[in-house]
Formats: structure tokens, C-alpha cells, sequence
């Protein structure tokens, strides 16, 4: 019998013991399918492989295809009942064999996700690893050592695409064979090659390469799968099951053992001599127990092999999970340090516009209060409307940064469903009108009071009217709302041309515009859904949309808010003055509030900025209080030390001493004095619950943010005021 062992040279007496029963099997299989199907012809499938890729395929001296993957195929074959026509090539050749349909499938590939874009894989039935060969005397020792350095790769082998991916050393040297890889290096036309483990120990052992070792760890593990053209599921299936078949059967292992063995690589056993012999008894007790030993000991040697090979993909594992982990604590820590510094920042930006905005706002206001002509009343007017919409950017932009934060603010108060309704039409209906849209609008449910962030709600609302007046170019928007005991729905509809595919991914994400070409009714700077999303969460309610090109787009809300019965009671508002936003509910109650003049009042005004503090004097004085300006908090403290005071506007940042550490002072003086407690109104720029938080900690009682109305100071006074009388002794 003739057979060629795994470097192509011809073995004579390399029959083993298994090959016998094995063919015995293979025998009685074949004689049972040709009576099942005597008279069909068997299916022939062209494959296509590598001519020098030895042990897994080659060309023998004979001239015919032989190796690991030839003997898996040709079982496989018997198994399912068709015959394969095998047809190698170098291997570049070979790949491009099946990508373009030349053949139905290789013999053997490794894969990977790059090379699944053109092939299709069978589940892995070989697992190796690759590695970096080079001199032992190199000081190449790992890829971190590659920075200029010559790589020989095969041409279209896994280690060339990798080498490749992961853009390793100054050059990539492209040889056709892998034994190339090897005379390369000692040619000094490389300094190290990458090659399968496999592959590299089959050519050290040779006397020509026994200069050249494997150095480092291994650079990557790799599968090997049978391949078939893209979309070939039946072939596919067919491969599937004859290699589960002859799995179960035993078969593979004994081929696995006929060419890779105890020594990886000398291609038969040197104990077949015997085989005669031990065939001729094969059928005794005696032969049956030397076979199972047999098969015992080889099949422990693969286990080991497949150990040997599980250690080492354990290790790369492990390094690439230590690699992995360290990644994320420093991603962890450059995104703490992004969110700490980009924080830093809207709070620096927070006070600075904020603060000299309420400058602005408060001179509009004297300003108002004087003699105007028309005209000067009309360019007041514009000022103010301008001062209030980039007041209106800036709520947006902290309102975004306090969603990331999850410390959107929340402050409830009551006010009547169908006054909330109409105000809501009427700023909504001359928008879409001057769009030139039909406006429709209801608001369902009997008039209550509902208790709810009002201008949450209003801005939930305004952003999802003005997104969709926006994009819609003709046809109607229309608006309906409807009260019930489970709380407020909203239902925005247009006749715009829907959302793409883009917009849907990047709906809720901040300064996200789908179409940044559009006319837009108002600037846009990305944040209405955004917020409408922050809003909706922040208020445990739901937001759905259901969107088509040819009918438009539909956003329906709900908010569980609580709505009272007609004549029932709501809690007692306890929140700061409202602050204008855009497309939010109004600033103040819809009824405006005088201001509580007390003659012989006594009043401290803390404030760093002069304009400011100025536009507050003047507030006051025209009430009929007494006014102490002071321009930091060591000077508000002296103040408050003089006498007895009505109540003290105190800015929280300010020089020298800031309006916490102010207060703190304050409180620790009264109490040391005996004296009562001094109503404090925080003035701060910033708006979120922890500003709201650290005032109340420090001793202040009420809080305002800048900028802040007229009314919403004296609404503020007046329920410190309330609240301080409440608490004397004597009261109530």
C-alpha cells in the first residue's frame, strides 16, 4: 500500500491499525448508501486549496492532492454520499478561486471577521495560533519590538491580513510559499516572518532553519473552518453535518492522529510495522485490545495538543482582558475628568452670562418705567425680547448639561388646566400661522387644578409644536391635549415629510439637527427633543412616535401628573420665581403681584456687580425701603451686625466672601445674640438642585436665579415673608 507522509515523500507499510477498521467501517457505510441510492448519481463539488501548505494540503509526488484536509474531505464525502474535485493552487490563487465562483469551496481557511465578507464559514474544526519567527539572535522579541522592522508574510494568509490590520513594522514582505518566509529571513530580506505555530515548528526542524525560533508570546489564535461561497447555504449544510458525522463516528480523530500525531509534523507512526501482523488478528480479543490502547495513547496525545494550544489562546486572552481593563480605567478617567471639567465650565458660563443678563434685564425694566416715545418703547421692547432669548439659549444649554448630570430641576406648583391650555394656543397658533400652517388645536378634560412643573410641562409641549412647525413645509400641525385622572397626554401630529433612518438613530441626542438646511421658524441649536426626553424621564412619563414619509409624524406624551377635583386642595407651592425659557411657560402667574410696600423698611442688598445692585436700590427705594448696598459678603456681615433688617438679597458669588459663607456668618452671630432670624433670598446664577441644596444648608430661605422678573422678586418676598412670620413665637 502507498501513502505520502505530511512533507509529500512516499511511505511504504504506513497502513496503521485504525486505518484498517476504519475502512472496514468506511466499507459497510458505502455498501449501505449504494443500496439506498444505487441509481443517483453522486454530486460533484469543486474545491480549491493550497498546493504547498503542508501537512493540511500539498501536491504529492505522484502529482496528487494529499494532506490532512484532502483525507477530512474525501470522508466527509463517503459520509453525505457526493465526491469533491480538488483543484490546488497557490493560495492567493486559490482565494480568488471561490470569490469569484470558480469553486464551491476551500479545503481549509482560517477566519476571520474580514474574510467573512466573501466566504461563508463552517464551525471551527482545527484551532492553531501565529506567531513571530525570527534568528535566535535577533533582539526581536515580541510585536513591541516590529517599530521598522521587515515582515515576511504568505501572500493572502491570515498572518498577512493581520500583519496588515494591526499596520506591524516599516515593511510587509509578500512571499508565495511559507516556506519562503523562512529563506527570507536567513536571505536578510526579513528580519522575522509571522506564521502559523504549526507551520514554523515544521520548518525549525529542518537543518537550514534550525537558526530561526518562535519568539514571544503568540500574536493571535486561529480557527480553522471549511469555506464556501458567500450565500452557499446548502453547501454549507452539508459540510456541517458530514463533520459532526464523522466526529460522532470517531473518524476525524483517527485522521487528526494520522497526520499531526505525537510529533506535529513526521507524518506516520514508527511503530506501523507491524500493521500486517496485527491485521491478520485484527478480529481476536488480542487485536481489539491493542487497537483501543492504541487509540488511547493517541487520542491523550491530542488532547494534550489541543491543551497545549487552549493554554496558549489562555494566555492571549488573559493578556488582551489585562490590555482591556486597563483601557477602561483610563477611559473611566479621562471621561470623570471630560464631566468634572466640562461642569466646571457650564457653571463658569452660567455665572457670567447670567449674571450680567440680569444687569440688562433690570435696566430694561427702570428703563420701562419712564417717559417713552413710541419708538424708544418699541426699541425697548426688541432689547427686552432679545435679552429674554438668549436667556432662553442659555436655560436650554444648562438644562441639557443638568439632564446629563441627572439633577434635572423639578419644582411644582399649581395652576388651572384650561388657562394653562389657552395660554399654550395662543403663543403656539401665530408661530404655525406665520409658517403659513393650519393650526389645530383641543384640550379635552374639565378645568382642574393640576399640580406639575408648569414650565416643564409648557416646555415639553412648545419644544415638540416647534419641532414640528419647523420641519413642515405645508399642511397643518395640530396640537391636542387631554386631562385625565391619570394624568396629562400630549399629542403633537404635522404633515412634514417624516424622519429618516439617520434621524431616528440621533432623535434625543443634544445639538443633533435633522435637516440643518430647513427654514427654520426659530434658531435651532439641537435641543428641543433632547430636552422633551430629559423632561419626560425626569417626570416618570412615557414619549412614543410613530413617523411616514407620505402622512407625516406623530409625537404622543404622557405625564403623570395629579390633577385635583374642582374645588380640591394641592400642596402649597414652596418653589423658587420662575425663570423665562424658551418656548416655556410663562415667567410669572397669569394675574401680576404688586409689591409689598412696608414704610420704614430695612433692606440689605449684597451684589458684586454694580448694575445690579443698582437696578435692585432703585427696585426697593421705589417700594419705600431703606437700602444698604453691599459689594461682597464681608460687607453684607458688617451690615447685618448694625441692626435689625426686613429681609437681605444676597449674591452667592461674590469677593472676599462669598453669600454662603455670609449667611453661615450670619446665623452663627444671630444665634450667639439672641437675636431673630433675618429672612435671606438667595440671588444665584446657578439654577440646579444642588445650588438650591447648598443655600438652604447654609441658612437661606429663599432662592432666586438670575435673571429673575420684577414679579418674581416680590413674589419670593413675599413668601419668605410669610413663611418667617409663621415661625415667630407667638404665631399661629
Amino acid at each position: 500500500m502507498l501513502m505520502t507522509s505530511r512533507d509529500g515523500k512516499p511511505r511504504r507499510g504506513a497502513a496503521s491499525v485504525l486505518a484498517l477498521a476504519l475502512c472496514l467501517c468506511a466499507s459497510a457505510r458505502a455498501f449501505s448508501q449504494s443500496e439506498a441510492g444505487a441509481n443517483q448519481a453522486r454530486r460533484v463539488i469543486e474545491a480549491g486549496g493550497d498546493w504547498d501548505y503542508a501537512p493540511f494540503e500539498f501536491i504529492d509526488q505522484s502529482g496528487y492532492p494529499a494532506g490532512f484536509n484532502v483525507d477530512v474531505m474525501r470522508a466527509i464525502g463517503d459520509d453525505i454520499g457526493v465526491s469533491f474535485d480538488i483543484r490546488l493552487s497557490s493560495w492567493a490563487e486559490a482565494r480568488a478561486r471561490i470569490e469569484r465562483g470558480d469553486v464551491d469551496m476551500l479545503l481549509g481557511m482560517y477566519r476571520s471577521p474580514e474574510r467573512a465578507k466573501a466566504v461563508d464559514f463552517s464551525s471551527p474544526h482545527f484551532y492553531n495560533v501565529y506567531g513571530l519567527f525570527a534568528r535566535e539572535s535577533s533582539d526581536i522579541r515580541g510585536a513591541d519590538d516590529l517599530d521598522g522592522r521587515r515582515i515576511a508574510v504568505q501572500d493572502g494568509d491570515r498572518g498577512h491580513d493581520y500583519a496588515l490590520e494591526s499596520g506591524l513594522g516599516s515593511s510587509v514582505v509578500v512571499l508565495r510559499d511559507w516556506r519562503e518566509l523562512f529563506d527570507a529571513i536567513l536571505r536578510d530580506e526579513a528580519d522575522c516572518a509571522i506564521a502559523s505555530a504549526l507551520q514554523g515548528s515544521i520548518a525549525v526542524k529542518q537543518p537550514e532553519f534550525r537558526s530561526i525560533e518562535m519568539v514571544g508570546p503568540p500574536l493571535f489564535s486561529a480557527e480553522y473552518c471549511v469555506a464556501v461561497r458567500k450565500g452557499d447555504d446548502e453547501l454549507l449544510s452539508l459540510i456541517e453535518r458530514g463533520l459532526a458525522s464523522i466526529r460522532s463516528s470517531g473518524e476525524y480523530d483517527a485522521i487528526y492522529m494520522r497526520w499531526f500525531g505525537d510529533d506535529m509534523g513526521s507524518g506516520g507512526n514508527p511503530r506501523l510495522g507491524i500493521a500486517a501482523a496485527v491485521a491478520t488478528a485484527a478480529l481476536t480479543m488480542i487485536a481489539a485490545a491493542l487497537i483501543w490502547a492504541f487509540s488511547m495513547r493517541r487520542l491523550l496525545a491530542e488532547r494534550e495538543a489541543e491543551l497545549s494550544v487552549e493554554r496558549k489562546r489562555a494566555y492571549e486572552a488573559d493578556a488582551r482582558l489585562r490590555g482591556a481593563i486597563a483601557e477602561a480605567d483610563e477611559a473611566a478617567r479621562r471621561a470623570e475628568s471630560s464631566a468634572a471639567g466640562r461642569s466646571a465650565f457650564i457653571a463658569w458660563v452660567s455665572q457670567e452670562l447670567r449674571t450680567p443678563l440680569q444687569g440688562i434685564i433690570g435696566a430694561i425694566d427702570l428703563l420701562g418705567k419712564t417717559d417713552l416715545d413710541d419708538g424708544q418703547a418699541k426699541s425697548l421692547a426688541m432689547a427686552r425680547s432679545s435679552s429674554e432669548q438668549l436667556n432662553a439659549v442659555l436655560t436650554n444649554i444648562l438644562d441639557a448639561m443638568g439632564a446629563e448630570k441627572g439633577t434635572l430641576r423639578l419644582e411644582p406648583s399649581a395652576f388651572e388646566y384650561l388657562s394653562f391650555a389657552s395660554w399654550i394656543e395662543a403663543e403656539l397658533r401665530p408661530r404655525a400661522e406665520e409658517q403659513g400652517l393650519a393650526f389645530r388645536f383641543s384640550a379635552r378634560g374639565r378645568d382642574r387644578l393640576v399640580y406639575a412643573d408648569k414650565r416643564r410641562v409648557a416646555q415639553v409641549i412648545m419644544n415638540l409644536c416647534d419641532n414640528a412647525i419647523g420641519y413642515t413645509d405645508r399642511g397643518e400641525v395640530e396640537l391636542t391635549l387631554a386631562l385625565g385622572d391619570e394624568g396629562l397626554y400630549v399629542s403633537v401630529k404635522d404633515t412634514g415629510p417624516g424622519l429618516t433612518e439617520e434621524a431616528r438613530k440621533h432623535l434625543f441626542q443634544p445639538f443633533y439637527d435633522a435637516d440643518r438646511n430647513r427654514a427654520a421658524a426659530a434658531p435651532c441649536i439641537g435641543l428641543g427633543l433632547a430636552q422633551v426626553k430629559a423632561i419626560v424621564d425626569a417626570m416618570e412619563g412615557s414619549i412614543r412616535y410613530e413617523t411616514n414619509p407620505s402622512v407625516g409624524t406623530r409625537f404622543e406624551v404622557s405625564l403623570p401628573i395629579r390633577a385635583e377635583a374642582d374645588g380640591g386642595t394641592v400642596p402649597e407651592v414652596s418653589g423658587d420665581g420662575p425663570v423665562v425659557a424658551s418656548g416655556g411657560a410663562p415667567a410669572t402667574d397669569d394675574e401680576a403681584t404688586a409689591a409689598p410696600r412696608k414704610a420704614g423698611g430695612r433692606v440689605i442688598i449684597a451684589e458684586d456687580e454694580a448694575i445690579n445692585r443698582l437696578y435692585l436700590k432703585r427696585l426697593l427705594e421705589s417700594s419705600g425701603y431703606e437700602v444698604s448696598p453691599a459689594g461682597n459678603g464681608l460687607d453684607a456681615l458688617e451690615a447685618a451686625e448694625t441692626g435689625s433688617w426686613d429681609f437681605i438679597l444676597m449674591d452667592v458669588s461674590m469677593p472676599r466672601m462669598d453669600g454662603l459663607e455670609a449667611t453661615r456668618r450670619i446665623r452663627e452671630m444671630e444665634a450667639e445674640r439672641g437675636r431673630g432670624r433675618t429672612p435671606i433670598i438667595a440671588l444665584t446664577a446657578h439654577a440646579y438642585a444642588e445650588d438650591r441644596q447648598a443655600c438652604s444648608a447654609a441658612g437661606m430661605d429663599g432662592f432666586l436665579s438670575k435673571p429673575f422678573a420684577e414679579t418674581a422678586l416680590w413674589d419670593e418676598v413675599r413668601r419668605v415673608a410669610a413663611t418667617a412670620a409663621a415661625l415667630r413665637p407667638g404665631q399661629g
